[in-house]
């Protein structure tokens, strides 16, 4: 947990007036569910439980857990749970050192090189390969990568429809309004998806492109730790996740002086409408 965001009541209200508005308590859940899977590194939860004593006192206890492994990184125990003892458990629990000050970044993210994405590329085996080639190419989401189903590419006109992401294995809405959307495909990236389809057992248009083996959709954590974590460690290039790879294809297009068009509103995935020599599609190539 990192405390001194504000979010307005603007912010709350529209999600709470959309599902308000259909009358669908199941689809406010589901952007709760979204939104603990994607900021759960840095969510922690506290309470508080009662333990007697052999002397009949009471104690309070105050434990504070983090979602991403469910470990307990604080635990105190009083008599007198003030709000200053509270306070001061707080800070020990998240000293400030850990607390972003101001709004400028602590570090910048970290993204890919040309050199080290085609070392992390060729370390990979299919199907991973063209996921990682896909999701950096068109800067989606995982959740929104791994929800493309074969219908949602016109390999005619080259786009790809962005309507659907997948988390924990379930089909939800996408992340915001703004992510629904068509974006450009770029022709050698189109090529890299066909060659995929024909070597694919799932092929209709229902059917996901990135299918596990029992054609229902494959789960990004494992996806994390067991290919694309190691790969980056065998190509010798540092810690590599998701949003690496997202925040790559923006980076890239920048360098290789090609000027990028917002697709997504606030998640600044990039499209194109021309794709030089040295488009981020063909580094992998």
């Amino acid at each position: 947990m990192k405390l001194g965001f504000e979010i307005s009541e603007r912010t709350v209200s529209r999600y709470l007036a959309r599902a308000g508005r259909k009358g669908d308590a199941r689809k406010l859940w589901l952007i709760l569910l979204i939104f603990l899977r994607n900021h759960r590194e840095v969510i922690a939860a506290m309470d508080f439980f009662t333990v007697p004593t052999a002397t009949f006192r009471l104690l309070y206890c105050f434990f504070v857990i983090r979602h991403s492994r469910r470990r307990v990184v604080h635990f105190n125990a009083t008599e007198h749970p003030t709000s200053q003892w509270v306070v001061q458990q707080l800070r020990e629990a998240f000293p400030i050192d850990l607390v972003r000050q101001s709004s400028k970044r602590l570090k910048t993210p970290r993204t890919l090189t040309p050199v080290e994405f085609k070392a992390l590329v060729g370390q990979l085996g299919q199907p991973y390969k063209t996921m990682v080639v896909t999701i950096t190419c068109l800067g989606l989401r995982v959740c929104e990568l791994l929800a493309l189903q074969w219908g949602d590419i016109d390999f005619e006109s080259l786009t790809v429809r962005i309507q659907q992401s997948i988390v924990a294995g379930e089909v939800n809405p996408t992340k915001t309004e703004a992510s629904e959307g068509t974006l450009p495909l770029d022709p050698d990236l189109a090529e890299t998806l066909l060659q995929h389809k024909g070597q694919a057992t799932y092929t209709a248009d229902t059917d996901y492109v990135l299918a596990g083996d029992t054609g229902k959709p494959r789960w990004e954590d494992s996806i994390l730790a067991d290919y694309l974590k190691p790969a980056a460690t065998r190509a010798k290039i540092g810690n590599v996740g998701w949003h690496t790879l997202r925040r790559t294809y923006s980076t890239l297009l920048h360098t290789f002086g090609t000027a990028p068009v917002v697709q997504k509103g606030t998640a600044t995935a990039c499209g194109h409408t021309h794709t030089g020599p040295l488009h981020p599609c063909r580094i992998g190539r």
